[in-house]
């Protein structure tokens, strides 16, 4: 009875890395093709048991997911893998810029922040040009 398998699969793991609100299938599909599994016999059916939060991309940070590997012996090999999410990039979107009523040298120009990355956005002034936050700066 000394060939009874008694070797732990053996778990790999390469980091993955998403952007926050990445699609869920997409987070899921990284994943697992990010992991692979190996053993000195034979493999489980169903070698690898994870589960992902559904919100894992929701916002920015490092997520933790336990992944545990089985062989057909029923030894196991546990590993804590990391997804890291990533703050969506700054959107801006800019209007028309327009004459301002009554000068030819100022112009109005309205924008939106349509994502903040997950930051919180404070004030509400552009300034544009050396020393114009100084002298009031443009609003």
């Amino acid at each position: 009875m000394d060939n009874i398998d008694k070797t732990a699969p053996v778990l790999t793991y390469t980091p993955v890395i998403v952007v926050e609100e990445e699609q869920q299938e997409t987070v899921e599909k990284l994943f697992g093709e990010s992991l692979s599994v190996a053993d000195n016999h034979r493999l489980a059916e169903k070698p690898l048991t994870y589960t992902i939060p559904k919100d894992i991309a929701a916002l920015p940070g490092k997520k933790t997911i336990k992944v545990t590997a089985s062989d057909d012996a029923g030894n196991t090999t546990t590993k804590d893998c990391v997804i890291t999410v990533t703050a969506k990039p700054l959107e801006l979107k800019l209007g028309t810029l327009t004459a301002a009523a009554g000068s030819k040298d100022s112009f109005n120009l309205k924008a939106v922040l349509a994502h903040t990355g997950g930051d919180t956005i404070k004030g509400n002034r552009l300034c544009m040009g050396r020393d114009a936050c100084s002298n009031g700066g443009v609003s």
